[in-house]
């Protein structure tokens, strides 16, 4: 019998070329007949011609036409991965315009390559590695090196919220990998300074799960937590709009919310990145925002 889809089996990568690959099947592929291309052609099978066929018709309306080949899906799926990123950038932008207290905004597609994020950012990095955030390719990026263990990088603004604790963190995030560990992707919110992580509330996000909480004196507490699916491309914002509230919203929808009480009070955002190792790239982000109550 053919073998059932595993969607555990497909990897959502964070490489604004290569969006999505497929890993070793965990179980022997099923091979019927009318599968298998003439040996030595190299040529995909009728099956997966047609899948590909379908995606790429799909997408683009051509209609009359087939034979398409791999190449024509990397470029729907870098096609589709700008796509997102812009999409959640002018979703941001739209909520400058509607709250009229953007403090911050950070569109990443106007940046050059670079290897930090620049004069506005204060950034640095705890656990063993030598891998640190900078642009590649109009996103923000976890530039990963091999020696990489347990490592995070983080990257605060410089400008306060506003003088005020009461504010958003938003950013359009890609799905955090999962390679030989998780990665994680981290909206920071309510630090303390520029100059330390030992102050500060946080949503903390991986594929398939995520938690809230703060750090408090250096000590981390967690909140709540709970399995979820990330999705590639939304706007994710931690409100703490609300005193003694934290929320964590996916689009406008609530993900979390907890008491926070206890929380540090600061006035300063910004985001981090996780990486267990040298393989698992967290989510690159497309773009930043703060808003003021």
């Amino acid at each position: 019998m053919p073998r059932a889809f595993d969607r555990r089996q497909l990897t959502i990568t964070n490489d604004p070329t290569r969006r999505i690959t497929e890993e070793t099947p965990k179980t022997p592929p099923f091979t019927g007949p009318t599968q298998v291309a003439p040996a030595g052609f190299g040529l995909p099978t009728p099956i997966v011609q047609e899948l590909i066929d379908a995606i790429v018709k799909g997408f683009t309306a051509w209609t009359g036409q087939s034979g398409f080949g791999t190449g024509n899906v990397q470029d729907f799926s870098n096609t589709v991965g700008q796509a997102l990123g812009t999409l959640g950038t002018i979703g941001l932008r739209l909520q400058k315009l509607e709250n009229g207290g953007a403090v911050v905004l950070e569109d990443f597609s106007t940046y050059e390559n670079a290897s930090t994020l620049g004069a506005d950012w204060l950034q640095w990095e705890t656990g063993t590695g030598q891998g640190t955030i900078g642009i590649t390719n109009k996103y923000a990026i976890y530039n990963l090196a091999l020696d990489n263990v347990k490592r995070t990088a983080f990257a605060l603004h410089k400008t306060a919220a506003g003088g005020t604790p009461l504010h958003r963190v938003a950013a359009t995030i890609s799905t955090p990998q999962d390679v030989f560990g998780q990665s994680e992707n981290f909206l920071i919110a309510r630090a303390a300074t520029l100059t330390s992580n030992t102050d500060y509330v946080f949503a903390a996000m991986t594929w398939t799960k995520v938690r809230i909480g703060y750090v408090k004196a250096g000590t981390t507490t967690i909140l709540k937590s709970r399995d979820f699916l990330f999705k590639n491309g939304s706007a994710y914002t931690l409100d703490c709009t609300t005193a003694g509230t934290l929320r964590l919203l996916e689009n406008s929808n609530e993900i979390l919310s907890a008491s926070d009480a206890g929380a540090p009070t600061g006035t300063f955002t910004g985001f981090a990145m996780y990486a267990p190792n040298g393989a698992a790239r967290p989510g690159v982000l497309g773009s930043f925002a703060t808003y003021d109550v």
